[in-house]
Formats: structure tokens, C-alpha cells, sequence
């Protein structure tokens, strides 16, 4: 140990502790062992006797400071020393504060007299500005947001009784406007409407809105047909079409005859459409899929999914049991029969759509590419797959059909839509003759 270190501690426990024989005999034990590690080291005899190291003594002082400690610790956050620090905190702020408590007074007051006068000025001014706002909405707002309102009623085909926008009041430098029959202005909209076209009014009132104030942002509808008829839902299905030339807009909806209400007026547009299916897995919802749901794709786009379906289980099939194998087989021969009953529906597309209450007279030619041949396929393949038929030998067993035999079915299925689509493709209508 080093003469400065010894010294070192020799202070500590004399100064800091004030123990001044301990400190005495912990120097002298230093001093003799530095002398005897000398010696050692010039290979000289050792200089007296090593006075004993005093470990008991200090071990005792060790532990005494740790109590100590343990205790000033606990000291520290009891209520009484917390309260001390903090009067001992105010009273140094008071005295550093007490050259300047004059000056603080002043700001104090200058800052009070200050907010009086700014909500004076604020108070002044919001009054002037609804003032200004009337005048500014009844020249501008109020006749472009009627007009546009009143365009919107008609675009959703909601004028069984005149209607208008309103303004009831200003306040606070904002317009308010009421929904209101042109005839009964005090009768309630609500009572005289039903419940879909108190709904489309709503969304007219929106969408009025929302064009007047020339913002671009995406809207989002949850279900915006709900207990509209056949009518409305279309008209208001092609509103929203039309208002995605300007923003995107997000349709949340459960009914099928709305979706392809909108898809056909989306691809009547040339608007990009995009669909996702939120589903529910076990107890679990928010699944999102890039693709609709089965009962909402074509014959073509139910055979490609049970074509990834089989494709997905091929290394597994066969080395399931029995039982799971069955269970599979059975609800895919149920698909394929739907996906034939789709492909039938989607033959007949040209000319009544899925869920359309419009018939294309014009294209009914493109059914007469049906054959004979076409009637045995489509028989052949509901008599395979259909479990009320039992007296054909081809009809599918679910019990042991193969991977093989799937796959094949559904093969058979996209040969067939192939086939109708490209001769529906390239049919012509026949010249009509007026003489």
C-alpha cells in the first residue's frame, strides 16, 4: 500500500469518524508493512515486528456505518424529513426571490390586466366575427350548400316530397342548417320519411357538405344502404361511385346486392374497385382477406380458390384419417356444386346480372351458344357431385375420392367456363330485317 493511500484512510476514520486511536494504529500498521514490503524487495531482513492488522475494530466501524446509513436512509423519506427539505427549498427561494419580490408583484398585476384585456378583445371579436360569417354564408354558403343539397336529393332520387336546407341560427361563428319540407316546414323529416329515406337524406346533407367545402379527404360508410329498396340502393350506389373520381371512398357493407350494385356501376364508370373480406376466425374477428367471400365470386374465381385450396393440403391429404378426410371431401364437393350453380348463373350474366333487376334485351343472343353437349356437362357434373343422385356410377364417394379425383372435377369446371366464355365472347347478334 502506498504511503499517500495509508494516509489517506488515516484521515478518514480520524476526521470523518473520529476515531483517533484507530486511526493511530491502522497508520503505523501501513507504515511498518510498506517498511517490511521494502526490505522484501531489496532482499534485506525485515524491520522489527508487523504490529497486528486491526480487522475486528474495523469490521466493528464497518458495521456501525451501516447502520447508520440504513438509518439516515430511512430518515430521508419519512414525512417529517420531506417536510423539512421542502421549508428548507422555500425558504433559499425566498431568499434568492427577496432582491426581486417587488418586480414579481408588478408582473403579476400587469399580467392579470393583461388577460382582462385580451378577453375583452377576444369576446369583441368572436361577436364581429359571426357577424361577418352571416353575412359571408348568407351570399355565399348558404345558396351554393341549398343548390348543391338540393342536386344531391335528385342524383339519390329522393324527391317523393320537396325538401330544402335551412339555416336555423348563428352562433359562435358557425352556420347551422336544418333539414326541412319545402310545404310543412315545422313537421319533423323524420315522421314523414321512411326510415331509408331519412337515411338518404342524411347522406345527401353529407355529401352536399361535403363538395361545397371543396376538401378532398377520404370518406368511410359503414352499411350507408341499410333499409333503402332496390331503387335508392342503386342511385346511391352510383353517387358514391361518382364522388370516388374526386377521393377515395371506403365501403363497409353485409349485403351482397349492394356490392354488386357497386361494383357494376364502377366498372360502368371505369372506376378502380378493390375488395376485402373481414372475417371472423374462431372467437377472434378483424381477419382482413384481399378477396371477397365466396358467396360474392364468380364460378372462374371459386374454382381458382378451390384449386389454391387443394393445391395448399396435397402433402397432407393422404395421410389424414378417414374421418378428416371425409369431413374435407364433403364440404369441397359442396363448393364445387356451387361454384357449377355459379357458372351457370354467370352464363345468364350477359343478359340478367347477379342480384340486377335489369334485363339486357339486347344481349340475349349470347344464350343461344347454349348446346346440347353443354346440357350433358353441366348434367354429368351435378349428377357426380350431387348426394341425391346415387344411381350414376361416376358420382363422387366422399369417403374415398381421391386428391386426384378433386382435382379433376375442378378441371373439368374451368374447361367448361373456358369453353361458354369464349363462344359467348365471339357470338354475334343476327341482323334484323325490317322489310
Amino acid at each position: 500500500m502506498a504511503i499517500d493511500s495509508i494516509r489517506q484512510l488515516q484521515t478518514l476514520i480520524a476526521t470523518e469518524i473520529g476515531d483517533l486511536a484507530l486511526a493511530e494504529r491502522v497508520k503505523q500498521y501501513g507504515i511498518r508493512a510498506a517498511w517490511r514490503l521494502r526490505a522484501f524487495a531489496r532482499e534485506q531482513a525485515a524491520p522489527g515486528v508487523q504490529p497486528s492488522f486491526p480487522e475486528a475494530d474495523l469490521s466493528d466501524l464497518s458495521m456501525s456505518l451501516a447502520i447508520r446509513a440504513a438509518q439516515l436512509s430511512a430518515d430521508q423519506k419519512s414525512p417529517e424529513h420531506l417536510a423539512l427539505v421542502k421549508e428548507f427549498h422555500e425558504l433559499k427561494d425566498r431568499e434568492a426571490l427577496a432582491p426581486l419580490l417587488e418586480d414579481i408583484k408588478a408582473e403579476i398585476e400587469r399580467r392579470k390586466i393583461a388577460d382582462s384585456i385580451s378577453k375583452a378583445l377576444k369576446d369583441t371579436a368572436k361577436k364581429a366575427v359571426t357577424i361577418k360569417n352571416k353575412d359571408f354564408s348568407d351570399k355565399l354558403v348558404t345558396n351554393a350548400l341549398r343548390g348543391r343539397f338540393a342536386r344531391e336529393i335528385e342524383k339519390m332520387k329522393l324527391a317523393r316530397m320537396p325538401i330544402e336546407l335551412k339555416k336555423i341560427k348563428d352562433q359562435n361563428a358557425v352556420s347551422y342548417f336544418q333539414v326541412c319540407l319545402v310545404e310543412k316546414p315545422n313537421e319533423a323529416v323524420g315522421e314523414i320519411f321512411s326510415e331509408g329515406e331519412y337515411r338518404g337524406v342524411a347522406l345527401a346533407a353529407f355529401l352536399a357538405e361535403l363538395v361545397t367545402s371543396k376538401r378532398y379527404s377520404g370518406i368511410v360508410f359503414d352499411d350507408p344502404m341499410s333499409s333503402l329498396d332496390h331503387i335508392h340502393r342503386k342511385a346511391i350506389a352510383a353517387r358514391l361511385v361518382e364522388e370516388a373520381e374526386h377521393r377515395q371512398v371506403i365501403v363497409f357493407t353485409h349485403d351482397l346486392t349492394f356490392l354488386y350494385e357497386l361494383r357494376r356501376e364502377a366498372e360502368a364508370k371505369e372506376r378502380p374497385i378493390q375488395y376485402q373480406t373481414v372475417r371472423r376466425k374462431l372467437t377472434r374477428p378483424g381477419y382482413v382477406e384481399g378477396e371477397l367471400p365466396n358467396k360474392a365470386k364468380s364460378a372462374v374465381q371459386l374454382a381458382k380458390s378451390l384449386r389454391s385450396e387443394l393445391k395448399e393440403v396435397k402433402g397432407q391429404f393422404d395421410h389424414w384419417t378417414d374421418t378428416k378426410r371425409t369431413l374435407f371431401c364433403k364440404g369441397f364437393i359442396e363448393q364445387l356444386r356451387e361454384a357449377w350453380d355459379q357458372g351457370i348463373a354467370d352464363f345468364i350474366f350477359p343478359v340478367l346480372g347477379r342480384f340486377d333487376n335489369q334485363i339486357k334485351g339486347t344481349s340475349l343472343f349470347k344464350l343461344a351458344i347454349l348446346d346440347e353437349e353443354d346440357v350433358k356437362t353441366v348434367t354429368a357434373a351435378r349428377g357426380r357431385l350431387s348426394e341425391e343422385l346415387h344411381a350414376s356410377a361416376e358420382t363422387l364417394n366422399p369417403e374415398t375420392v381421391s386428391h386426384a379425383n378433386l382435382l379433376a372435377e375442378i378441371g373439368k369446371l374451368e374447361a367448361w367456363l373456358t369453353h361458354i366464355a369464349q363462344r359467348q365472347k365471339v357470338a354475334k347478334a343476327p341482323v334484323a330485317s325490317y322489310s
